[in-house]
This record gives C-alpha cells, structure tokens and sequence, in this order.
C-alpha cells in the first residue's frame, strides 16, 4: 500500500519451513512489542478523546463535513460542483506498487484524466539517511510539477497518503491555495496517528490532518484524533476492484488459508491451529509459502474451503482495524472468517457475509462447524460476493468521496 512508500516500511521475520520452530507468544521481543504498540493505541485514543470533550468537539456527521468543506472550499472560491465522471482530474501522489496499481489508482482513472507523481520513479528513497535532506527536494519538486500541470489543465483533486514523515503542512496549504481539493488518507492511524519525531515534526498524519481538506481513515475510532487536531475526517475504509478480485471455478484443495504478512502472533495462532488437526497454509512475506502475485492470491481463495484473516494492529491481537484482505476475500466470492471487531459490523452482516472469532477457540470451532457445513459456506459465499459488489468496491468508494466534496454530482440522465 501507499503509505509503505510514503510513511513506513515494515520488517518481517523470516519464518523457517518448520512453523514449529517459530512461536511469537513465546518470544519475549513479541509479548513486549505487541504490549508497548497496545499502550500506544489505547493512550493516544484516551488523550484525544479527553481533549475533545474538554473542548466540546465532536466527530462530524458525512451531512455536516460536506457543509464544513463547502464553506471551507467558498473561502479559497473553488467551486467545481456540476463536474461528471470522466470529468475530473486527479493528481495521483504514491508509492506505485501492485496494490495501488490494481485498486485505489485503476478506480480513480475510472472518473477522469490522472497525473501521477510516484515517489520510487521520481528517485526518492524514504527510510534511508539521506530522506532528511531528500524531503525538503521531494516537497519542492512535488509542488513545481503540480503547479506546471495545474497550469496546462486545471487538477480538480490531490489525493495521497497523508503522512508527516512524508508532507510538509505548509507544501499542502500551497496545493490548497493553487484552487485544488486535497485529500489524504491512512490505513494505520490507530497506531500511527502522531507516530515518532523526525526532524522536529511528528511522522504521523497529526502533523499535516488540519492541512489537508478532508482525511480519510479506515477506523471509526480515529475521526475524533483528527477532529481535536484541526481536521475534517470521513470514514472510508478500503475496498476491492472486481475486475481482479471475483469468484474462480477451481478445485478447492487447501482446508483453511492464510494470505499476509508473517509477523505479529500470526505464527502462533496458525500453529495453535494445526496442532488442533486443522489444515492451515499460509502465504506471503513470512512465510514458507511465499509471497504471491495477485493472481495467485486471488486463486488461492478459489482453492479454500475458509480463508482466514487476522485483524491485529502490528503485534497486537487486542487492538484491531479493518484490512484491504476483508473486501478482498469476500468480492472473490470466499468464506472468511476473521477477528471480531467493531468496524467490521459496519460493513458486512456479520453471521451472514462474513465470520468472526474472539479467541483461538472459537476460531477454531467456527472452523470446524464450516468444513462440516458445505452448505451454510455457499450460503456465506454469495451473500459476500452480492454485499461487495454492492457496496465495496474501489469505484464505489471514490464515488462517495465526490459526493462529500461536492465535486461529482451522477448524471441523472445516464450519458
């Protein structure tokens, strides 16, 4: 995903073929990581929702930040209401990897021209010990080429990752200031909203959230972090593209699946499994199975009987988010089952389209009732596929944050 690029990297042990011999539980370093990133969570959440009821802020309605970001938008006069889809042109500001190419980056090209500026092409090496100096070049070569496009053909739309590691506040005031909407989201802002000091600035979104026009974030507990530092948030959680993600007519050989990164108490949970006689195979960086390209991704979900998900914050099996793995899964038309949490409820019937568990055991009794129960998992199946089709698809989810701006309105007349 974006932020890797823009934000963070992470390092993932590497797992030997004998799962046994691996076991984070066990392992002092991962009990006390997975403790001090659970603090983290829970203090920040506390610290800002405290500071929000001293101050009396409140977390907007979507009615109430589209007026907020109408008269926000009325004082710089940018108005770009009437626009249709094909209309609208976005500048594009990431990393350029597989998943932005197949979801975020392939839906926004569905509504218009797209610039794209991405941070590897362009030289730039983030987490490296030149990025102090390769910033402040970064931000001015990023702004000189929007301002030279800008100038050839208006940009209605900036949409990035946004990360103070990576943005200056005051690069996206000037992008504001040339008459553009921007947009930043983050899929890690649990744990990473105010993030480390770098160079005298927090690396997190807290450091440029009130600079940007709108935030977006995947975590419904995260709007009031945004609200307390000045910003406008909307909930929007990640989705899938259909035309990659869809139902396969393959042979299902694998009992339970795993697709994701080997880090974290994931090891254990799936070893714990196996050890309870369930089959379970896992895939990606991590792991024995190996990384995987999209395709084979998508036909290992053809290929299960159950794909299961960890919803986990980093190390933690407490603290939880939603993944790109829980739109994914389902519009492929799979059963999964993943961790209970609450943004999970406000996007898919859980019982119904999706499956959840609170603790190992009864992860692994969901397990067991399903593979005894062919039925209740077609049943399962379509019900995922028709709620993601409907609702969850990248396409789906630019069209709503056009709407909350106000810069796309629906041709009624269907043209």
């Amino acid at each position: 995903m974006i932020q890797n690029i823009l934000y963070k990297q992470k390092s993932f042990p590497s797992l030997s073929s004998n799962l046994e011999s691996f076991n984070p539980v066990r392992s002092p370093w991962a009990f006390l990581r997975s403790w001090r990133q659970e603090t983290i969570i829970r203090r920040e959440q506390s610290y800002y929702e405290t500071l929000a009821k001293q101050r009396g802020l409140l977390v907007p309605t979507e009615a109430s930040l589209s007026e907020a970001l109408a008269k926000r938008l009325a004082h710089r006069r940018v108005n770009l209401i009437g626009l249709k889809k094909g209309e609208i042109h976005t500048f594009y500001c990431g990393g350029l990897d597989i998943w932005e190419e197949h979801n975020s980056l392939a839906a926004v090209k569905l509504f218009g021209p797209v610039s794209e500026f991405h941070v590897r092409q362009r030289g730039y090496r983030p987490y490296t010990p030149h990025w102090l100096n390769d910033r402040k070049r970064f931000n001015c070569e990023l702004l000189e080429h929007i301002k030279a496009i800008h100038q050839r053909s208006p940009i209605h739309l900036f949409f990035t990752c946004a990360a103070g590691y990576t943005f200056f506040a005051k690069t996206i005031e000037a992008i504001n200031r040339l008459g553009i909407i921007t947009c930043g989201y983050h899929m890690d802002d649990r744990l990473y909203f105010r993030g480390q000091r770098f160079d005298g600035l927090r690396t997190g979104p807290a450091a440029v959230a009130a600079s940007f026009d709108l935030c977006l974030t995947n975590s419904m507990a995260s709007r009031i972090k945004y609200v307390v530092e000045g910003g406008r948030p909307l909930f929007w959680p990640a989705g899938a593209n259909p035309e990659i993600f869809k139902p396969l007519k393959l042979t299902r050989k694998f009992e339970v699946s795993f697709v994701g990164s080997g880090y974290g108490q994931r090891a254990a949970w799936i070893l714990w499994l196996r050890q309870k006689g369930v089959k379970v195979t896992a895939f990606g960086p991590g792991w024995p199975g190996g990384e995987l390209s999209t395709k084979e991704m998508v036909e290992i979900y053809a290929r299960s009987h159950i794909c299961l998900g960890f919803s986990g914050i980093g190390y933690s099996m407490r603290e939880f988010c939603l993944k790109g793995r829980d739109f994914e899964v389902p519009m492929s038309g799979a059963v999964y089952l993943t961790c209970e949490q609450p943004d999970l409820h406000r996007v898919y019937k859980v019982g119904q389209e999706v499956l959840t568990y609170d603790s190992r055991e009864q992860c692994l009794e969901r397990i067991r009732r399903l593979l005894k129960n062919p039925n209740q998992s077609e049943q399962i199946r379509k019900a995922a596929l028709t709620r993601s089709l409907r609702e969850h698809t990248w396409e789906q989810r630019f069209d709503k944050l056009f709407r909350i701006i106000g810069v796309y309105e629906e041709d009624k007349h269907g043209s």
